[in-house]
């Protein structure tokens, strides 16, 4: 291991050599160098991998596009192929990448708590969006090329004092940063302009343009990317109280159809809600 030296960038560099001849060596010396002890592999982990026939990485582990993430262990891609694997009544082939491909299944197996419940997660969230039209929905937004700010039902919401920016920037870690500006939003007109069905529907478009963006943002960036939301609580009030189903219905869409997506929320301006 001396040969890698102690500084961080001659480190990143020989990695970065190794892992151009070889990408399974160089996730593993990534592991053997990362100061994460969590992360760090064992010396009966390096023979178990590097031991052909004996458990290790084989061909049938290979998965070009997760082992060129940084952060993504190896056990975590064998939970995607061990999942790929159980889910024998699923043809993924035929689901978007960024429902059914490598990285959305990291997603799943990374933050689901067993693979037993990562399966049924997946079984639900592919219920939901038969149920949805989620797939209709994606096929729109290619066809008219439509994005975040050009969602059908978008300007409806703005108009009713809805006011969201889907996609403000990227944070220092890569992450997609979210406004919600709900405190700003007059209930009264939100329940008459913009009903909890409509704003149900804009949802479902919405969660399906924020998989699709954490698919090509992760893609680009070469790691997991999240989305954080920053939702402003400036103006908040008793009455905001009525506008709890759409809170709800938020939560719940996000949740169902995007596992794993949600990194952090951050509340603003707490000190001012009436």
């Amino acid at each position: 291991m001396q040969a890698f030296g102690r500084a961080p960038e001659l480190q990143a560099g020989k990695i970065q050599e190794v892992a151009a001849r070889s990408a399974v060596l160089g996730k593993v010396v990534e592991m053997m160098l990362t100061k994460d002890p969590r992360r760090r592999i064992s010396s009966a982990e390096l023979a178990n991998e590097l031991q052909p026939g004996s458990g290790g990485r084989t061909t049938s582990f290979s998965d070009p596009l997760l082992e060129s993430l940084s952060g993504v262990s190896m056990h975590e891609i064998k939970a995607v192929h061990k999942l790929r694997g159980e889910l024998d009544d699923v043809d993924l082939s035929e689901i978007p990448d960024h429902i059914g491909g490598g990285l959305a299944l990291l997603r799943i197996v990374r933050y689901g708590p067993t693979s037993i419940l990562s399966i049924e997660y997946v079984q639900t969230m592919l219920a939901a969006r038969e149920k949805l039209g989620s797939d209709a929905i994606y096929s729109q937004i290619m066809e008219e090329r439509l994005s975040m700010s050009t969602l059908p039902g978008t300007a409806e919401a703005h108009a009713a004092t809805w006011q969201t920016n889907d996609w403000v920037s990227t944070d220092a870690e890569g992450d997609l940063l979210i406004f919600l500006r709900w405190g700003a939003s007059i209930p009264s007109r939100v329940l008459a302009e913009f009903p909890l069905e409509q704003y149900a529907r804009w949802n479902v478009y919405r969660v399906e343009a924020y998989a699709m963006l954490l698919d090509q943002l992760s893609r680009r960036a070469r790691k997991v990317v999240r989305h954080r939301i920053l939702l402003d609580a400036n103006g908040f009030s008793f009455a905001s109280r009525k506008l709890s189903p759409y809170f709800k219905e938020y939560r719940t869409t996000s949740n169902t159809v995007l596992r794993g997506g949600w990194a952090n929320l951050y509340i603003l301006n707490v000190n001012t809600i009436a």
